[in-house]
């Protein structure tokens, strides 16, 4: 959907002491009850959003993802963003009092900030069917900790911590003594979590291109994440050997949006001296998206010259991704459920909740060049899609 039009853009006040983030929910949270932007319809996008108002994408992100918390907004996978009809209401449901903290680091929610939203937005859910009120926090290390403020974390009933906070604002948390639940942690952290199995959907996905004959497989994503530790535990199941120059990790404390982090990573991997990979594994499928444009600018073809398999079903490109789908929506709807559960009852939940994945094949993988007969399973059409196997049904 377009801005509206026939109405003069408010301006957001760059120096002002009120965050321009601020300004802009305030802007738009206003239009949206003003009608100009009506309840079922397509919300328009952050890069008309950003243009129109002159902001950054990440200022505009952060503002739709607070929408989103409070209910204005819902975001469904592969369809877009639409505003909610609040006017309707939820039958029955009336306010319970509750307030729920949904926790991000603010660097880590602009590196995929459309599957955060996901998850955000099935956390949302079932705040609005439950009568809770969501409050979103993106921070970073520099944020203050005030608790007694109103709009602090002491008010709430409980939290989830999604993609991982510093260990000091875990603390902080932590010390609130208030129930905690870690949501798809980029490392390992004990605690109630609610996880997507990344470990199933590594091996299988490691399963699918060595029997389309690669051995030269490398991996683009965190060190010491689950996906990574699977990737090399695979390779060494098939006693292939583990290849340092195959591997380029994103450095935590200075990412890039998603797709300019692939990008950069898979520039650094091609422009190593020696044999390349035929296959690489890659965190998310905006990392996937920005490694294919990197490859497409060194005329490396996609899947002729180097196999590209994804994370989490975010998008496709011109070159439609093999991907490791899962639904991040029930992911947040699960994390607000089992909060919700340990609040009513005062006692932890089961320590660990892990969500099924799925593969899905489509045109970005096939067998390597090199190899003499290739499987009948080659894909060749860019809208080809194959569910190779349901993981944990």
């Amino acid at each position: 959907m377009p801005l509206p039009h026939g109405r003069a853009t408010a301006v957001i006040k760059t120096k002002s002491a009120i965050p321009v983030t601020r300004q802009l929910l305030t802007i738009l949270t206003k239009e949206i009850e003003q009608g100009a932007y009506p309840a079922g319809e397509r919300f328009p996008s952050e890069r008309d959003i950003a243009q129109q108002y002159r902001l950054s994408r990440a200022s505009v992100r952060e503002a739709v993802a607070q929408m989103i918390a409070r209910g204005l907004l819902v975001r469904t996978n592969g369809r877009g963003t639409f505003v909610v009809d609040r006017a309707a209401g939820v039958p029955g449901v009336h306010s319970s009092g509750k307030h729920l903290g949904f926790w991000i680091d603010e660097t880590v929610f602009h590196f995929a900030e459309a599957g955060y939203n996901q998850i955000l937005s099935g956390f949302a859910e079932v705040c609005r069917t439950t009568g809770c009120d969501l409050d979103f926090y993106p921070v970073t290390d520099q944020s203050k900790f005030q608790p007694e403020q109103d709009s602090g974390p002491g008010h709430l009933a409980g939290s989830v911590i999604v993609g991982g906070l510093s260990r000091g604002w875990m603390d902080r948390l932590n010390g609130l003594e208030k129930p905690v639940i870690l949501v798809d942690l980029l490392n390992s952290t004990d605690g109630v979590s609610v996880s997507i199995d990344y470990a199933a959907g590594t091996r299988w996905a490691i399963d699918y291109l060595v029997g389309l004959g690669h051995r030269d497989i490398g991996f683009i994503g965190f060190p010491n994440s689950e996906k990574y530790i699977l990737y090399w535990q695979s390779l060494e199941a098939y006693r292939i050997r583990y290849r340092p120059q195959y591997v380029e990790f994103f450095d935590s404390s200075d990412l890039r949006p998603g797709m300019l982090a692939g990008y950069r990573a898979m520039r650094q991997l091609i422009a190593r001296a020696g044999q390349r990979p035929t296959a690489v594994l890659i965190t998310n499928d905006f990392a996937a998206l920005g490694a294919m444009e990197a490859l497409a600018v060194a005329q490396i073809l996609v899947p002729d010259d180097i196999s590209i398999v994804g994370y989490d079903n975010f998008g496709q490109g011109s070159t439609s991704l093999t991907t490791i789908r899962s639904d991040l929506m029930e992911v947040g709807r699960i994390a607000a459920r089992t909060l919700l559960q340990w609040i009513e009852t005062g006692r932890a939940p089961n320590q660990r909740t892990t969500v099924p994945v799925e593969l899905i094949v489509r045109a970005s993988t096939a067998a390597p060049a090199d190899t003499a007969a290739r499987v009948s399973a080659d894909i060749e059409g860019v809208g080809y899609e194959s569910t190779v196997r349901p993981l944990n049904p």
